[in-house]
């Protein structure tokens, strides 16, 4: 994952801010949000299959995701 190395974070679990960070440098980069939302379900899955739960769901709802 490019966007974790260049902003020297680990990808796994993402901490307080990534899902943020991430899905603004996607739009900074010109992706339209269909696309983005893409990608958050990628990060999602990823999260969720390393046994981290919905990370996405929980930074952007401040919420626990079950």
């Amino acid at each position: 994952m490019g966007t974790c190395a260049v902003a020297g974070r680990a990808p796994v679990p993402a901490d307080e801010d990534a899902p943020c960070h991430f899905a603004a440098t996607l739009a900074e980069e010109g992706l339209r949000h269909k696309t983005i939302k893409s990608y958050m379900a990628g990060v999602r899955h990823l999260h969720i299959s390393e046994g981290y739960g919905d990370q996405v769901a929980l930074r952007f709802t401040g919420r626990q995701a079950c």
